[in-house]
């Protein structure tokens, strides 16, 4: 991806901010003016279900995965800032105020606050004008581009999930055959006739709204299938009836 440097005029200072492509669909903005100079990454943010990413990452620095030891970090009047974030969508206003932003503390220099305020707001001002020229360009070459980046790398990686996961699926799936004959044959011994709940309704935890239900009209019993009241809970009432009530409901 082509793009052309641009300047951004401030009330205090000048910033040129020069892009850079690199692989992997990455692109650094590098700074420079009065005072200032570092690097701002963007680089396409994909998760572990994202064949093609479609967000994007906002790092200060290059280099180094951990925040305060990167490259080429910001400098603004000698305060030295770090962090970033993400994933982003660049085209949403504010998208920068999103960044955890943090100033590199060391060295001789001591800041104030007006130094501090006035290192941030430059650092939001590029920011912001870095979304706008990222925008300004199809994104989806350098999103297709880290899409291909180590790929055999992240295919052998999401086959090996694939696996796993079948693994599991197979490992869940005959237990629950085995905890459904036992069911059917402690059913086939037992008086008690236990509620049907067909799998299609099945969803792997207890909702207690479904089976006790408090309403305008009193608290009641509900059948976990079709999810009808079956019996109002009044004061007294015995397990013994409670229990006829519910094993002799038949769903509609």
């Amino acid at each position: 991806m082509s793009m052309k440097p641009s300047t951004l005029r401030l009330r205090s200072r000048t910033v040129t901010i020069t892009p850079e492509h690199r692989p992997g669909g990455t692109m650094l903005y590098r700074l420079a003016g009065p005072s200032v100079t570092g690097v701002v990454s963007v680089e396409p943010w994909a998760t572990d279900t994202q064949a093609v990413p479609d967000r994007w990452a906002v790092n200060l620095g290059t280099g180094s995965p951990l925040a305060n030891h990167r490259d080429d970090l910001p400098v603004i009047d000698t305060v030295t800032l770090y962090g970033g974030g993400g994933p982003l969508q660049l085209s949403h206003s504010g998208f920068w105020a999103r960044l955890r932003i943090y100033v590199k503390q060391g060295g001789a220099a001591m800041h104030t606050s007006p130094q501090l305020l006035d290192a941030k707001r430059t650092l939001f001002a590029v920011l912001k004008h870095i979304g706008e020229m990222h925008c300004q360009h199809d994104p989806q070459p350098l999103l297709h581009e880290a899409a291909r980046h180590n790929i055999m790398r992240r295919l052998a990686r999401a086959g090996h999930n694939l696996l796993a996961t079948y693994r599991l699926y197979a490992e869940t799936r005959d237990e629950l055959a085995t905890r459904t004959a036992l069911v059917r044959d402690l059913q086939a011994l037992s008086p008690l006739r236990l509620l049907h709940t067909p799998p299609a309704r099945w969803h792997g935890c207890v909702d207690p709204d479904v089976y006790l239900r408090a309403d305008d009209n009193g608290d009641w019993l509900t059948c976990p299938a079709c999810e009808q009241p079956i019996t109002r809970l009044e004061g007294g009432d015995r397990l013994g009836s409670l229990l006829q009530a519910v094993t002799g409901h038949r769903c509609p």
